[in-house]
């Protein structure tokens, strides 16, 4: 099922899903305090949430980062926000990622609070933002599950991409984004549902062609091609999506590694015109590419942003755990 932006066929409005994100995904409830994190491009999307949680008499504080900020080394303010135990709820609504920042990862691994990282600016609202997590609950854990056993993995897609590499050799190498951030120590984005891992670092090789969107450039009306070798990027294609794709990873050096291979599992399809918005990532059917860094799950550190394909085939030593973006009944050898 596709749906797009518009609402036109059925999809939530804005209320409704922050509402869901309050409710369902949360949790949160008087007396808790909330905390929330913008910067100039998230401005409107994050003063909704705040009103939709003080409608329900939930205390906010709002901290707004600077017009330009280093994602790996956050203004003071931004720090004592990120760790003030006062605020076990905390929303992020930043143009540049800070997920993979240190004081966001000591906030919900050694804190234990509560997090969710916007990824849709827009106050325009998409299906994805109302999914139950106990939709792709099931499916997201039999591919993380299958995932972890593997050693070396392939993915090939229509638009060109044909890449191999290895899988982590740690454990927290891998993720399973559920969706459900309701107990202490959990988060992620919203809207949210992925499955994904942080590559052995240099272990990547191969051809890839973005099919659908590059957050910060927006929907592609022809595939970016690029070589990749030991993670690195090397841009083929020539076009204007392309020109600004090169210009984009130029801009910091991690930004032209590949960090992070990831499956969408969110059965409510979303499409947004917004380039800022990456919601595509999390549709089922789907895999993108994180950029730069993964502290997260990984070792590198610095700006994060994500690319997306459709319908890839993934096999995990010799066996197709994929097939045209959905996990497969039974291991099978690929023909």
């Amino acid at each position: 099922m596709s749906q797009d932006e518009s609402g036109a066929t059925g999809g939530p409005n804005l209320k409704a899903g922050l509402a869901h994100l309050r409710d369902r995904i949360l949790c949160v409830n008087h007396p808790e305090r909330v905390a929330l994190i913008r910067d100039n491009t998230y401005r409107a999307m994050i003063s909704e949430v705040e009103r939709t949680f003080i409608e329900k008499g939930i205390t906010c504080k709002t901290v707004d980062l600077p017009e330009r900020y280093d994602p790996a080394g956050l203004p003071k303010d931004a720090c004592e926000c990120l760790l003030d135990p006062g605020y076990p709820v905390l929303i992020i609504g930043p143009r540049e990622n800070i997920w993979h920042a240190p004081e966001r990862r000591k906030a919900k691994r050694e804190l234990k609070k509560r997090l969710a990282n916007l990824i849709h600016p827009a106050t325009v609202a998409v299906p994805s933002l109302v999914t139950d997590p106990r939709q792709y609950a099931k499916y997201g854990k039999t591919l993380y599950d299958r995932l972890r056993k593997g050693k070396r993995w392939r993915m090939i897609a229509p638009g060109g991409t044909d890449i191999i590499g290895e899988f982590p050799e740690e454990d927290e190498g891998f993720f399973f984004e559920e969706g459900d951030y309701s107990r202490g120590g959990t988060g992620g984005d919203f809207p949210s549902g992925e499955v994904g891992f942080g590559p052995k670092e240099g272990s990547i090789e191969g051809t890839m062609a973005f099919d659908l969107k590059i957050q910060h450039i927006g929907l592609l009306a022809t595939p970016v091609k690029i070589a990749v070798d030991g993670d690195r990027i090397r841009v083929l294609s020539d076009d204007d999506a392309s020109r600004r794709y090169g210009d984009l990873i130029a801009r910091t050096p991690v930004l032209s590694l590949i960090s992070e291979v990831s499956f969408g599992i969110n059965p409510f399809w979303s499409i947004s015109s917004d380039p800022l918005s990456i919601v595509e990532e999390k549709n089922l059917g789907t895999a993108h590419f994180g950029h730069g860094g993964n502290a997260s799950y990984g070792h590198r550190t610095g700006p994060h942003f994500d690319a997306v394909i459709r319908d890839p085939d993934l096999i995990v030593d010799d066996a197709l755990i994929i097939s045209k973006g959905r996990i497969t009944s039974s291991h099978r050898e690929r023909q």
